[in-house]
């Protein structure tokens, strides 16, 4: 039988070759562009996320039981959000502010860190992981709502989505381990909701509306509810959501292109 642990070191080699051959092309792109910025940071972000699985890869083969509470994998993806949110700005030469925005971003982060704290125990690094979580959502939010790319019933939707995702995780401190349970799985439908909304807005954006810029914000979007997922989970349900990360990889090559050339 196939261990979680396994299917988590497949799902990671997978990624890292996924990676590798994405780089080259990366890098054709910033000379077929001439150095453009979004190119230049989408690199930058493949090539962080590959020495942070290597990383991670090797440290697991070689120290499994071992627990490093900063390791160099755990600082590249706090660096990751300041990137993710790099490649969001470079796509406007000014960006709009909201006060509303940016209290949401703070408070949503807030009650993620407060879960991490609550299951990790490592204070220190989640705060520091919180600041670049909410400052990689503000500016997705932000891009979001001056790009006029999610409707009004489209931002309350994932608005409540959000909520009841942190809300269920939450509630299973206060209740009984049957019903914890029933909470956490109800709490990653609502992640799994999520996904499949950012996935139709995508495809809207994308196919439908052809606007290159809401397609890249989107995508981001749709990776960092991804790793939010990733962070409440464990054992099955953070494999699919590791697998859906993987998969959805390649989308930041295809958006970032379709922005190149229109640049």
């Amino acid at each position: 039988m196939i261990t979680e642990t396994l299917v988590s070191i497949i799902l990671v080699s997978v990624m890292i070759i996924m990676l590798a051959t994405l780089i080259p092309f990366g890098i054709g792109l910033i000379r077929t562009s001439k150095g453009n910025i979004t190119a230049v940071f989408l690199v930058f972000y493949y090539t962080l996320i590959l020495f942070v699985l290597l990383f991670w890869l090797i440290y697991d083969i070689m120290l499994p039981d071992a627990r490093m509470p900063f390791a160099a994998n755990e600082i590249g993806e706090f660096t990751m959000f300041f990137i993710q949110a790099a490649i969001v700005n470079s796509l406007f030469e000014s960006r709009p502010e909201s006060k509303l925005l940016l209290v949401g971003s703070i408070f949503f982060t807030a009650v993620n860190v407060v879960l991490w704290w609550s299951w990790s125990g490592e204070w220190i690094q989640d705060i520091i992981t919180g600041v670049a979580f909410a400052w990689v959502m503000y500016c997705i939010a932000r891009a979001l709502w001056g790009t006029r790319t999610l409707s009004k019933r489209a931002w309350v939707t994932i608005s409540v989505m959000a909520l009841m995702c942190v809300l269920c995780q939450a509630l299973t401190f206060f209740v009984g381990e049957t019903a914890g349970a029933v909470l956490e799985t109800v709490g990653y439908g609502f992640v799994s909701a999520g996904i499949v909304f950012f996935a139709l807005q995508i495809y809207r954006t994308a196919v439908k509306e052809k606007s290159s810029r809401g397609f890249l914000i989107l995508v981001v979007a749709l990776t960092i509810w991804i790793i939010m997922g990733e962070y409440m989970s464990a054992g099955v349900w953070y494999n699919s959501f590791m697998g859906l990360r993987v998969a959805t990889t390649p989308l930041w090559f295809v958006a970032a292109r379709r922005v190149v050339r229109e640049a």
